[in-house]
């Protein structure tokens, strides 16, 4: 799907809750809170054509995504250089998507929904640009484990680990698996105020520290970080892990 939508002329998002209306500030305020912009599978329809036209109920024209690019910005964080592209080919578009961290990329679908559990992994595979099988029935977790565990073949970007849950979630709860449940984890501002907006980016300074890959084996994922024992640990036991990617605003 991500290939047809990047190889179209021109596409149309038909967006059903957004009313016929004669003033531009009451169209832009429904624009912006239209249950398009929450749905999983309409993040590929919104990236990766070259033009994207929106059309409001009674077939009213509301304008393209590089017209209204200040409104979809400020609702999907999307960067402004994927709502100005204009290319045509599902190759160049997925090396745009490359320039971006894997974070980032996650960061676009964190609180978007799905019918099916399962498809807010399947809905970002074009985007990665990976290809696995779509087991329906998995569930929502082992999916999205399973898509991360296929990104980690292609790519040594640590921001992949970069996520966190809202402490409702983590009290009670001993130990956690390096990869997220979901994308929601990667929306940062969701656990503290002070990362509100802010993305884990490769980092411009930190260099690759040994060049060796991350892999997944029978016993779980392998890969190399820098360690140091956590200040206030006593037991010897608990260490802090340095990824290599810094905060920068998305």
């Amino acid at each position: 799907m991500f290939r047809w939508y990047a190889e179209s002329t021109t596409c149309i998002a038909f967006l059903e809750d957004v009313p016929t209306s004669e003033s531009e500030e009451e169209r832009r305020k429904t624009f912006v809170t239209s249950r398009w912009f929450t749905r999983g599978w309409t993040l590929q329809e919104l990236i990766a054509p070259g033009k994207v036209i929106f059309y409001g109920r009674g077939w009213q024209r509301l304008g393209s995504r590089a017209e209204l690019k200040e409104d979809i910005k400020s609702v999907t964080g999307i960067n402004y250089e994927l709502l100005d592209a204009t290319h045509h080919m599902a190759e160049i578009r997925q090396r745009q998507l490359g320039e971006f961290s894997v974070a980032q990329n996650m960061f676009w679908a964190a609180g978007r929904e799905t019918t099916r559990p399962e498809d807010i992994a399947y809905c970002l595979l074009g985007i990665f640009d990976i290809n696995m099988p779509l087991l329906y029935g998995e569930g929502q977790v082992k999916a999205f484990k399973r898509f991360q565990e296929e990104i980690l073949k292609s790519t040594d970007d640590e921001s992949i680990f970069a996520w966190r849950q809202p402490r409702y979630r983590v009290e009670g709860k001993t130990y956690w698996s390096l990869l997220a449940n979901s994308p929601s984890a990667f929306d940062l501002g969701q656990t503290s105020k002070y990362l509100n907006g802010m993305v884990p980016q490769r980092s411009k300074y930190l260099s690759l520290r040994s060049g060796s890959s991350m892999s997944m084996t029978n016993r779980g994922l392998d890969l190399e970080l820098p360690l140091t024992p956590f200040p206030i640990d006593t037991s010897g036991t608990i260490f802090l892990a340095f990824l290599n990617c810094e905060f920068r605003r998305g």
